[in-house]
C-alpha cells in the first residue's frame, strides 16, 4: 500500500528489434518466438496495474524499454490511462524505423503526449558500428512524422564517446539536432558495461580527455542554442523539463510495471526479476511479480545524491549536515560543490567529476 501524494508510473516494454552493442537493459530481441509473448505480456501489465494498491492517480507515465514502439502501444495506453491524472505527462521511447505516420497518430490520439526518439549520433558509420539499425535519414523521417502527428514535446537522445567518434562528429551531431529545435535533448556518455557486446569486443574508444571535451562541447553548444542545462545529462527549452524523470531526481515515488522495472515508495525500493515467463505466470495467478532485489530507502543520502544531479541542487534544510557536512566541506574547498542562495549545488568544475563527489559523500 502506498500513501497519497504525487507518483509516476513506469511501464517496461522489453521487446526490441535488435540489441545495440552497448545495451545492458532488460531487453528481448523481438523475433518470431518472442513476439508470441507480446499479447500475454501486455495483458499482464494491465493486470499488474489493476492489482496495485497505490492511491490516487499518476501524474506522469513513461513507456521505456527495450523499444516500446514495437508493440501496439496506443492500445496498451488506452487500457492503462484511467490511472493517470488529467494533464499527466505521458512519454514513450521510440527508435527510428519502429514508428510511422499511422502509429504516431494513434499514440497521440490515445493520450501519449511526449516522444523520446533515440538518435545517438548523426553519422551513419558511427550508428552502424554499434549496430543501430537506422540512419540519420531514418531519424529525420521519424522526427518529421512525429511533428506531423501533433507531438509538440519531443526529446532526442544522444550519446558521446562512441567507438571512433571524434569531437568534430559530436559537434556536427549537436548542430544537426539543434537545427530541428526539439524541446528536450538528452546527452549521455557511453558506459561500457560487462555482458554487452561492446564489452566483449573492446573497440577503440575516445579517451577520458576526449569524452570530457565532448561533454564540455555539449554544455556550451546547447547553452548557446537556448537550452537550459537542468540536469547533468539533460537540456530543455523553458518549461520542458521531463516531469517524470524529475520525480526520480527529487526522490519522489514511482510504480514500475513489467520485467526488470524498479519502484519506490515511502520506505523501500525494489526491482522485478527479468524473466518473461515467471512474470506473466505470477501476475496471471494474482501474485506479485518475482522480485530481484529490494532495499530500505535511505532518504538522507537519496535526497543529497539525486538532488545534486539537478542544476537547482538541494535545499540546505534537506541536507543532513551532521552526517555529510565534513565531506561537503572538503568538496566545497576543492571547488566542486558550492552553497548558493541556501542550496547546495555542483559547480561547473564539479559536474565532470560528479561520480567521485557522490562516492565521497556516501
Amino acid at each position: 500500500m502506498s500513501a497519497g501524494g504525487a507518483w509516476g508510473l513506469y511501464v517496461h516494454i522489453p521487446f526490441c528489434p535488435y540489441r545495440c552493442d552497448y545495451c545492458d537493459f532488460v531487453a528481448v530481441t523481438a523475433g518470431p518466438r518472442s513476439r508470441q509473448w507480446i499479447p500475454r505480456y501486455l495483458s499482464a501489465l494491465v493486470r499488474e496495474l489493476e492489482g496495485a494498491s497505490w492511491e490516487g492517480q499518476a501524474v506522469t507515465a513513461f513507456y521505456g524499454g527495450g523499444t516500446p514502439t514495437v508493440v501496439p502501444l496506443a492500445e496498451l495506453h488506452e487500457r492503462l490511462r484511467h490511472r493517470l491524472a488529467p494533464g499527466a505527462e505521458v512519454t514513450a521511447e521510440a527508435n527510428p524505423g519502429t514508428v510511422d505516420a499511422d502509429s504516431l497518430r494513434a499514440m497521440r490520439r490515445a493520450g501519449i503526449n511526449r516522444l523520446s526518439l533515440g538518435l545517438q549520433a548523426a553519422q551513419d558509420h558511427l550508428l552502424a558500428q554499434v549496430h543501430r539499425l537506422h540512419t540519420w535519414d531514418d531519424f529525420l523521417a521519424a522526427y518529421r512524422a512525429a511533428r506531423d502527428a501533433g507531438f509538440d514535446n519531443v526529446n532526442v537522445d544522444l550519446m558521446y564517446g562512441l567507438p571512433r567518434q571524434s569531437p568534430g562528429d559530436w559537434r556536427e551531431t549537436l548542430a544537426k539536432v539543434c537545427a530541428l529545435a526539439p524541446e528536450h535533448i538528452s546527452a549521455y556518455g557511453l558506459q561500457v558495461e560487462p555482458g554487452t557486446l561492446l564489452y566483449a569486443q573492446r573497440p577503440p574508444l575516445p579517451d577520458d580527455d576526449a569524452q570530457a571535451e565532448m561533454y564540455d562541447t555539449a554544455r556550451s553548444y546547447l547553452g548557446d542554442a537556448g537550452y537550459a542545462h537542468y540536469e547533468i545529462s539533460n537540456w530543455c527549452r523553458t518549461g520542458r523539463e521531463c516531469r517524470h524523470n524529475l520525480l526520480y531526481w527529487r526522490n519522489e515515488r514511482w510504480l514500475g510495471l513489467g520485467v526488470g522495472a524498479a519502484s519506490q515508495d515511502e520506505s523501500r525500493r525494489w526491482t522485478h526479476a527479468a524473466g518473461l515467463a515467471a512474470y506473466c505466470a505470477a501476475v496471471e495467478a494474482g501474485k506479485r511479480p518475482p522480485i530481484r532485489d529490494q532495499e530500505a530507502r535511505d532518504p538522507a543520502s537519496d535526497i543529497l545524491v539525486l538532488g545534486l544531479r539537478l542544476s537547482e541542487g538541494v535545499a540546505e534544510a534537506d541536507v543532513d549536515l551532521g552526517r555529510f557536512g565534513q565531506a561537503i566541506d572538503v568538496h566545497v574547498g576543492r571547488g566542486w560543490l558550492q552553497w548558493r542562495q541556501g542550496r547546495l549545488r555542483l559547480t561547473d568544475a564539479g559536474v565532470p567529476v560528479a561520480n567521485q563527489v557522490w562516492v565521497d559523500l556516501l
